[in-house]
């Protein structure tokens, strides 16, 4: 028997063709990982909000108020009997042992680790990876990010406003102390504490924003994780029924690259390293507003001043919008194209009322009145 010995193989036009086939379907395969990957991500970020809003509830019970937007810590200093308060944390960080941190949060309140910028940073400097969204690219660039911030309501930031006491989100904002780490003993300074209650949310819990994602800084001059500086008109203005350039902040965004301000606008610096670098300071950038929708530029009047004027926004990494955690326990994501009023140049804040920021807005105030939710 004669064997044809004979080998056929691909002609080159066939093996071009498989290549081509291959090339194809990686194309396809690739972003439908990339989305799996992403929703995934997407959905630990939203557990994590959801353990946020069950601690919120378990602080409530045990001492019958909400933290306030800058909560106050008392401690002690080593080898001495003195003990020392300051009222600049978050909420974040008071209810650590609430979300099962109790070691953190007792080694953050012992001795030199307390109080405003610690000793060698060990305070501010504490990697805590439950604070981090998954989806934040930029949350790994040092220690001691935080990728989640408690809610002001629809109301403009500032410290020390005027005798201003912002009760209009769950988290009222007292005075922060000016007397950083002086000792408490029978000369010094009252410190003025202002707390909501469940009864406070008159607008229900589940039409209640608490928390958001608010993507960290990248050290860029970039719409999410940084803000204007020194925006004109912004930072002389005081309490409820000043106008303020809100449209102004709105209309930074560059139309030139979506995710970059624009310098040719003369708002002076355009970027700051502060966003979510000091993951228990509850001053400022340490909260968001909900003013402008998710995703939207953030600005202040002066520096990194946090008794200067500031408008923070919500912001992620997630396609489209972000994830937020209501006074229920549950959590939504909200779209970046939510409905937030009609902002003029000559924007008012309000007190009291209905919320002018549209369904943003109103589901930020707690006690506005407004039948709306997400």
């Amino acid at each position: 028997m004669k064997y044809d010995l004979k080998q056929k193989g691909f002609t080159l036009v066939e093996l071009l063709v498989v290549i081509a086939i291959i090339g194809i379907l990686i194309a396809l395969l690739l972003p439908a990982v990339q989305a799996a990957r992403e929703a995934a991500r997407r959905m630990d970020c939203s557990n994590r909000l959801k353990q946020f809003g069950l601690a919120l509830h378990n602080y409530h019970d045990a001492n019958n108020c909400f933290p306030g937007g800058n909560s106050s810590v008392v401690y002690s200093i080593p080898g001495g009997n003195d003990k020392r308060r300051w009222t600049g944390y978050a909420p974040v960080f008071v209810m650590m042992p609430y979300f099962e941190q109790n070691a953190a949060f007792d080694a953050a309140i012992s001795g030199s680790r307390a109080g405003i910028d610690p000793e060698g940073g060990e305070l501010w400097g504490m990697t805590i990876p439950f604070l981090l969204c998954p989806s934040d690219t930029n949350s790994n660039r040092s220690a001691g990010r935080n990728s989640y911030v408690g809610s002001l309501g629809d109301w403009i930031d500032k410290n020390n406003d005027g005798g201003v006491r912002n009760r209009r989100g769950i988290f009222a904002r007292g005075v922060v102390n000016n007397s950083n780490n002086n000792p408490i003993n029978a000369n010094t300074q009252p410190v003025e504490l202002i707390f909501n209650t469940m009864g406070s949310i008159t607008d229900g819990t589940s039409n209640t924003i608490v928390f958001s994602e608010r993507v960290t800084s990248s050290r860029q001059p970039r719409i999410k994780g940084a803000y204007i500086l020194g925006l004109s008109g912004w930072n002389n203005n005081n309490g409820a029924g000043a106008t303020l350039p809100v449209k102004l902040c709105a209309d930074s965004k560059s139309s030139v690259k979506s995710d970059e301000y624009d310098a040719a606008k003369g708002t002076g610096v355009q970027r700051d390293t502060h966003f979510g670098t000091r993951w228990a300071d509850g001053r400022g950038p340490g909260a968001f507003s909900t003013i402008l929708p998710p995703n939207s530029p953030s600005c202040s009047g002066a520096g990194l001043d946090y008794d200067a004027r500031m408008l923070v926004s919500a912001s992620s990494f997630h396609t489209g919008g972000v994830n937020v955690g209501l006074g229920d326990g549950s959590v939504r994501f909200v779209s970046e194209t939510v409905n937030s009023g009609t902002l003029t140049d000559t924007t008012t804040c309000v007190s009291s009322g209905p919320s002018p920021f549209g369904v943003w807005g109103a589901m930020g105030s707690i006690n506005g009145s407004e039948s709306v939710s997400l």
